[in-house]
């Protein structure tokens, strides 16, 4: 059987069982491609990978000076951009507080508009 002969057939499936067989698929391809990537993958190695698997495949490398177990995500264009939150950050100690949930005064009230505003 050809790949467009069984493509036509999966078509033909319920989008249930559809989305069981593309999630199975992709699962496969992921343990296939952990499987093939060296312990200590260079360059090198990446290249022999098929483009297509390349462009699935990233890692993550945080340094071993300071530890960390959370990292903050950012979308930059079409880049991920992953950020170690180190011990000790600004953003580690909020992540700590709990949340405010008393209502904050106006701090505009009484002043001027900005357009009435002459310098």
């Amino acid at each position: 059987m050809t790949w467009q002969e069984l493509e036509k057939q999966v078509l033909q499936l319920p989008i249930s069982d559809r989305t069981h067989l593309v999630q199975s698929l992709l699962a496969s391809i992921q343990q296939e491609t952990l499987s093939s990537i060296p312990a200590n993958p260079t360059r090198e190695s990446w290249r022999d990978l098929d483009p297509w698997i390349q462009s699935l495949v990233g890692v993550i490398r945080l340094g071993t000076e300071e530890p960390t177990t959370e990292v903050l995500l950012r979308k930059e264009g079409n880049r991920l951009i992953v950020e170690p939150i180190r011990p000790g950050s600004l953003l580690s100690l909020l992540a700590t507080l709990e949340e405010i949930t008393e209502n904050f005064p106006d701090v505009d009230e009484g002043l001027m508009l900005l357009d009435d505003i002459t310098l």
